[in-house]
């Protein structure tokens, strides 16, 4: 692929991530909207 299956799999986390937060009434204060939302990118690159 293309890395666009990683980066679908940050952002499913992320959703999860809230809605768990939600339902356990866990603050996600500490967290910034754009680390939820612009995940670190990682490249690797193949010799």
């Amino acid at each position: 692929g293309n890395g666009s299956s990683i980066n679908a799999d940050c952002n499913g986390a992320a959703n999860i991530l809230k809605k768990v937060a939600a339902t356990l009434k866990f603050s996600l204060k500490g967290v910034s909207r754009g680390a939820l939302t612009t995940p670190l990118r990682v490249y690797f690159w193949m010799a």
